[in-house]
């Protein structure tokens, strides 16, 4: 279902058990919140008949972003996914099923 939603040059990965990266190049950080956002609503829509019980499925998504600009430092593979990693665990206490951004980019995003 999500492969269906991303762009001709975006990837997605599973990452570790029920995690799974989206690298999205030419995107910004709004263009993965709302890509994250239609994934989040078409998997709530799908639900599935269980023992006569509809059971929906939820999911939550930590978005990290950066602009790559090599005449300057830039973050590593691994700062990313650590700053995704904080957000999707900030989206797991704010009650799940939501998408959450990196805190740093909120900052970063009201200076611009």
């Amino acid at each position: 279902m999500a492969q269906n939603s991303l762009g001709e040059k975006d990837l997605i990965g599973r990452f570790g058990g029920e995690e799974f990266v989206i690298f999205m190049p030419n995107a910004s950080g709004k263009d993965a919140y709302r890509l994250a956002e239609t994934i989040r609503k078409k998997l709530l829509e799908t639900s599935k008949l269980i023992n006569n019980n509809e059971i929906f499925i939820t999911s939550s998504f930590g978005i990290s972003h950066a602009f790559i600009d090599f005449r300057v430092d830039r973050p590593s593979f691994e700062e990313l996914m650590n700053q995704a990693d904080q957000a999707l665990y900030a989206a797991k206490r704010n009650g799940r099923n939501c998408v959450q951004l990196f805190a740093g980019m909120l900052q970063n995003n009201e200076r611009k």
